[in-house]
C-alpha cells in the first residue's frame, strides 16, 4: 500500500493533479493482480519504491503538443514513452521529449502499448480492447459549431476564440481591447486533462481489464482554464455581488468605484496611456492589495492580498498602518452578513472594491513602507510573517535562482535548463534525474505479453465512480483539481467554512464554475460536532486534497501523520506553490495567483518583465 504525501507545484498547470493521484492510487487498488503490465518482476518492485507509472508502457505519435505534453507528464513519472519518428530542433523539442525513448514505427509492435496518443483522426494505430488511445482534437465529437475545425487548428485562432486576447488583461480599458500572448493556453490544458483522462482510464482497467477512447480538446480545455475568471453571475443578493477584478471599459470602473469623477478618471486614463509610470501609479490606485510597489533598490515587490479578509488586515497590522486605515474610515466587516452592505466600498473583506479615496490611501501608505526596504528583503520578511508576495522578476532569473535550483523546480538535463516535474509522490522515493531523449530502437523490446485481465467486473461510465475525495481546497488551483476529480466520475465532498476569509469573487462566481459537480459541506471546524463531520469523511475518503501549508495540516489534523491514524490508505494531495521535488527555505512559503505568472514573466497583463528586461516596464506586455 502506498501512504505516502503527493505534492503537486501549483506553478505546474492546476490540472496535472488528478493525473498524479491515478498514479498513486494504482498501487493499492492493484489486488490481486500486480502490475499493469506483464515483465515486471516481484522482486524487483520490492527492493526499491517504483515511481508510479513504471512499467506502463505509452506510444506516442503525436505531433501537436497536447499529445506530445500528455506524453511528457507519464514520462515524467516512469512510464516507458515510445516516440515514433519525434520532432526535433524546435524550441521546446528538448523539453517535450525528455525522459522519453525514440523509435521507428518497425521498432515497436502497437498491441504492445497500454496507451496510444495521436492527432485527431490518426487511424494508423487501431485500440485493442485493453489499450487508452487518447486524441487531440480542436473540438469535442459532436459539436455542431466548431466541429468544423481541423483538429491542428492555428493556436492563435483558438486563444483568441476563447478570450485570451480580450478577456484576461486586467487594465485593458486603457484603450487596448487586444493583449497578444504566444503562450498555448488550450493546448497546454488539453493535454494536461488528457493526461488525467488516461491515468483514471488506466486505474478504472484493474477493474474492469478494458480500456477506453480519450478526446482532449483543445477548445474544451481553453475554456476550462479561463472559465472561472471570465464567469458572469446575475440576481445574486446586492451585498454578495461582488466588483469585478477585470474591467472592459472606463464606464464599467464608474459603475463600480465610488469617489471618482468621469472627467478625473478619463485624465488618469490618458496619463496611464502615454506614461508607464503613470499606469504602475493608477494600477496601485484601483488594486491595492494586489499592485507592485517600487522598493529601495529599484526592483518590485507585489503582496496579494486581493480577495482574502486575514491577508488583508494582516498587512495593515504587520506594516503597522492600520490606525490610519481605520482613522480613515475603513472597516473590518464580514462581507456575508447584509447589515455590511453599507461598507462594502471601504472594507478590508472587500479589498477589491474600494471607493477610490480609500484605495488611494492604502496606495499611499504601501508605496511609502515599501521604499524603506530591498525588494528581496521584503519578500523574505513578509513571507516569514505568513503574507504572499513575489519579487517581480524575469524567467532567466528565476531560471538562475539557487532555491528554485535546489528545489528542482528548474533542472538541468543534457546540459540545458528546464523546467522540473510538475508532481511526484514522497513514497517512491528520491526521483532519478531528468535525462534527454535516447534512441531506443535496438533497446526498446519489440513486444510485450498483454496485460494480465486484473478484473471483468464491467465496466463503469465515468472511470474514477466508487472513489472518494475529501477537497478542503479553495481559490482556484484546489477547487480545479477537485472538479476533474468530480468529472472523471469520483464522488467529492467540498468541506468549507460557513464564514469564508475570501470574498464573494472568489466564493460566489469561481466557485460556482470550479465546485460543479461535487456535494457541498458547509462546518465551522472550530466546534465539536463539525470536528467529528471532517473525521466521518476523512475516514470514507481515497484523497485528502487541500492547497494548505505544512503548519495549517497540523492544525487542521490533515497532516501524514494524522491520516495515518484515521485512514492510513487516504492519500493526501498537497498542493503548494514553492515547493520542488526537495523541500527548500521557500518550499513553505505562500504563494497565491498570480505570484507564480508574476515571478515567471507568463502574465498577459501589465505587470510582467519578459525576457531581456532589466528593470520592471509596466507597460511591457507579456
Amino acid at each position: 500500500r502506498c501512504q505516502g504525501l503527493l505534492l503537486c507545484s501549483s506553478l505546474a498547470p492546476r490540472r496535472v493533479l488528478s493525473m498524479a493521484f491515478c498514479a498513486h492510487h494504482r498501487s493499492w487498488l492493484a489486488k490481486p493482480c500486480l502490475p499493469l503490465v506483464a515483465r515486471r518482476s516481484l522482486s524487483a518492485a520490492v527492493a526499491k519504491p517504483r515511481l508510479p507509472f513504471e512499467g506502463v508502457r505509452v506510444l506516442e505519435k503525436a505531433n501537436l503538443l497536447s499529445g506530445r505534453l500528455t506524453g511528457l507528464l507519464f514520462a515524467d513519472q516512469g512510464a516507458e514513452v515510445l516516440v515514433i519518428d519525434p520532432k526535433e530542433g524546435g524550441s521546446v523539442d528538448s523539453y517535450l521529449n525528455r525522459n522519453k525513448i525514440a523509435v521507428r514505427a518497425s521498432d515497436v509492435e502497437p498491441s504492445s502499448a497500454d496507451i496510444i496518443l495521436v492527432d485527431g483522426a490518426d487511424a494508423s494505430l487501431a485500440r485493442l480492447p485493453h489499450q487508452v488511445l487518447m486524441r487531440t482534437v480542436a473540438a469535442l465529437p459532436g459539436d455542431e459549431r466548431f466541429g468544423h475545425l481541423p483538429d491542428d487548428v492555428d493556436e492563435d485562432y483558438l486563444s483568441a476564440l476563447t478570450g485570451f486576447f480580450t478577456d484576461m488583461d486586467m487594465m485593458g480599458w486603457l484603450d487596448r481591447p487586444v493583449t497578444y500572448t504566444p503562450l498555448q493556453l488550450c493546448s497546454i490544458y488539453a493535454g494536461v486533462i488528457g493526461a488525467n483522462a488516461c491515468a483514471a482510464a488506466l486505474l478504472d482497467r484493474l477493474r474492469c481489464g478494458q480500456g477506453r477512447e480519450i478526446h482532449a480538446s483543445r477548445i474544451a480545455g481553453g475554456l476550462s482554464a479561463i472559465g472561472a475568471l471570465c464567469l458572469k453571475q446575475r440576481g445574486l443578493p446586492p451585498h454578495l455581488d461582488p466588483v469585478p477584478a477585470i474591467y472592459k471599459s472606463t464606464a464599467d470602473i464608474l459603475a463600480k468605484r465610488r469617489g471618482i469623477e468621469p472627467s478625473e478618471l478619463d485624465a488618469y486614463k490618458q496619463a496611464a496611456i502615454s506614461d508607464p509610470a503613470k499606469q504602475a501609479w493608477l494600477f496601485q490606485r484601483l488594486y491595492p492589495f494586489m499592485a507592485p510597489y517600487k522598493c529601495s533598490d529599484g526592483e518590485w515587490i507585489l503582496p496579494m492580498a486581493t480577495f482574502n479578509r486575514r491577508l488583508a488586515t494582516g498587512y495593515c497590522a504587520y506594516l503597522g498602518f492600520a490606525d490610519d486605515v481605520s482613522a480613515f474610515g475603513i472597516v473590518d466587516r464580514d462581507p456575508y452578513d447584509p447589515a455590511s452592505a453599507p461598507f462594502d466600498d471601504r472594507n478590508l473583506a472587500l479589498p477589491i472594491g474600494f471607493n477610490f479615496p480609500s484605495s488611494c490611501k492604502v496606495a499611499e501608505l504601501f508605496e511609502a513602507k515599501f521604499l524603506q526596504k530591498t525588494a528581496l528583503e521584503w519578500e523574505a520578511e513578509l513571507e516569514a510573517a505568513g503574507l504572499p508576495c513575489a519579487v517581480i522578476q524575469t524567467w532567466e532569473a528565476w531560471m538562475r535562482d539557487p532555491d528554485a535550483r535546489a528545489a528542482r523546480i528548474f533542472a538541468e538535463v543534457g546540459g540545458e535548463v528546464q523546467l522540473g516535474r510538475a508532481a511526484w509522490v514522497k513514497s517512491a522515493g528520491e526521483y532519478p534525474d531528468l535525462q534527454p531523449m535516447v534512441d531506443g530502437a535496438a533497446a526498446v523490446a519489440r513486444d510485450r505479453a498483454a496485460p494480465p485481465p486484473a478484473a471483468t467486473a464491467p465496466p463503469r461510465q465515468r472511470p474514477l465512480e466508487g472513489y472518494v475525495i475529501c477537497d478542503f481546497a479553495n481559490v482556484i488551483a484546489g477547487p480545479a483539481c477537485g472538479r476533474m476529480l468530480a468529472e472523471l466520475g469520483a464522488t467529492v465532498y467540498k468541506l468549507g467554512p460557513g464564514v469564508p476569509q475570501h470574498g464573494p469573487m472568489v466564493m460566489m462566481v469561481w466557485q460556482a464554475e470550479l465546485h460543479q459537480g461535487k456535494h457541498s459541506i458547509i462546518l465551522d471546524a472550530k466546534k465539536v460536532e463539525a470536528r467529528e463531520v471532517i473525521q466521518r469523511a476523512i475516514k470514507a475518503a481515497d484523497v485528502v486534497l487541500v492547497n494548505k501549508m505544512d503548519n495549517q495540516l497540523v492544525s487542521l489534523g490533515l497532516n501524514r501523520e494524522a491520516l495515518d491514524v484515521a485512514n492510513r490508505k487516504a492519500i493526501l494531495l498537497q498542493l503548494k506553490s514553492h515547493q520542488g521535488e526537495r523541500y527548500t527555505r521557500k518550499s513553505n512559503w505562500n504563494g497565491r495567483p498570480p505570484l507564480p505568472r508574476r515571478t515567471r514573466g507568463g502574465s498577459c497583463g501589465p505587470l510582467t518583465r519578459g525576457p531581456g528586461v532589466s528593470r520592471y516596464d509596466p507597460a511591457l506586455q507579456g
